[in-house]
Formats: C-alpha cells, structure tokens, sequence
C-alpha cells in the first residue's frame, strides 16, 4: 500500500511537472508568436524559387505578409498552441504561373492550418500532424540613413553586416563588409536604443527648417516593421542615436 501510495504521489508530481512545462511553453510561444518570418519551405516544396514571408503583430493579432505575387492582411486567434487564421484580403496583381502557384499554396495552407509551434525563431505551422509550412525569423536589422538638401545627398544602408554607401546623387553606391570589431559596434549601438520610440525623438536643432543644415533621418528596420525618426540636423543627431549615426557614418565615409 504504501509503495503504490509512493508511486500516485510520485506520479501526480511528474504530471503536475510535466503540465507546467507545457503550459509555461505554450505561454512562450504565444508571446513569441511576433515579427516577420520568410518561408523556407511551403506543403512539400523546400525550393521555392519565390520567397514568402508572413508578418503577425501580437499587439492587434493582425497578420500581413506576401504570398508570392501579392501583399496580403487580415487577423489570425490563438489559443494555446492553436491557431487560425481569419479571412485574408490580397492585393489583385498578375503574376507569372511559378508566383501563381505559389501564392495558390500559401493561402491554401493558411485556410487550412489549426496549430503551431516556435522554436529557434524556426516557425512551424500544422493541419493536426501534418507539416504545411516552415518559416524563420529574421532577426536582422537594417538601417537606413540619409541626408538632403539642395547641395547635398548622402545615403547610408546597413544590411547583414554590409555598408552601402551613396556620397551624391550621381553616383553608384559603393559598399564594404564590416569586420567583426565594426559590426560588434553597430549591433550594441542599435541595442542601446528603444526602437518603438525613436519616432519620438526631439531634435536637438532646427537649422535644417532654413536650409541650414541638410534634412537628416534614421529609419530601422527590425522583423519586418519599420521605425523612423523625425526630421533632424545632418550632424546634428538626437542623443539617444548620435552613437549609432556616427558609427555608420564613420564606416562609410572611410569605404575605399
């Protein structure tokens, strides 16, 4: 007796182990569930030659994406590891029979899939146990300085670890790879920063409003969602991203 006693206690509390680990992963997920993933692999076909991505905002349960031809929103409900996906509005472009096809199969899987699961920004979305699409979070970021005005134009792209640099209107862009030293610098700079209020930000000087200094912005892109400041003085940067502009401009001013 008291060794089947020991056996339920020790039962129940393996259950009660196991049921938090569950839940406690289901909890994750759906505070993971956020950003924008590109398809690597849709029904059966692992090659797509036409990417897909697929974006959720958690804030509104909204999803948007492309399907391979066109741009596509609408809303999606979770519950627990349980997903659906509300009815969807496309864009109406023609589209050649490859970017048909795979459009065709994205909103066909949509339609169909009532599960998920996340892991390693890996996305995984099911038809009861059947796999019908794989996607992966990009956590990359892009930033995108520019600086105009009637004498001057200067655009920097930085994007997977590469600089783009254009110094003028007329000329073509010129780019270097950020050595390990560089990139580390940029990554912990955009870190400091809080992305969802950089449109926020005050300038710290108004000459670009009489011409006297080139019209500057930063924008950042991050999974999928793009973060933009106001208007402020080339050279002249809020403090919050001084570091990070003069960063990427010191890279791309010394691009040979």
């Amino acid at each position: 007796m008291k060794f089947s006693l020991l056996l339920c206690i020790l039962f129940s509390l393996k259950s009660c182990g196991n049921t938090s680990a569950i839940t406690s992963m289901q909890e994750n997920t759906m505070q993971q569930l956020s950003g924008n993933y590109s398809v690597t692999k849709l029904i059966n076909n692992d090659t797509l030659m036409i990417t897909p991505d697929i974006n959720f905002d958690a804030s509104d349960n909204r999803v948007s994406g492309f399907s391979g031809c066109n741009r596509f929103n609408g809303s999606y409900t979770i519950d627990g590891n349980n997903i659906t996906f509300g009815p969807l509005a496309s864009t109406k472009m023609m589209c050649r029979e490859e970017a048909n096809t795979i459009e065709h199969n994205m909103f066909d899987t949509l339609s169909q899939v009532n599960s998920f699961s996340l892991q390693n920004n890996i996305l995984t979305l099911f038809k009861d146990k059947d796999v019908l699409l794989t996607a992966k979070q990009d956590n990359s970021y892009i930033i995108e300085y520019t600086a105009v005005s009637r004498g001057v134009y200067q655009q920097v792209i930085v994007k997977d670890s590469i600089v783009s640099f254009q110094k003028n209107r007329t000329s073509k862009p010129i780019s270097k790879t950020c050595n390990e030293n560089e990139w580390n610098k940029i990554t912990a700079n955009i870190e400091t920063i809080q992305l969802s209020s950089i449109s926020k930000l005050e300038a710290p000087s108004k000459a670009h409003q009489y011409d006297g200094a080139a019209l500057a912005n930063l924008k950042i892109t991050y999974q999928g969602k793009d973060y933009q400041t106001q208007t402020f003085d080339h050279g002249n940067p809020p403090n919050e991203i001084a570091p990070l502009v003069k960063e990427i401009l010191s890279i791309a001013q010394n691009i040979e």
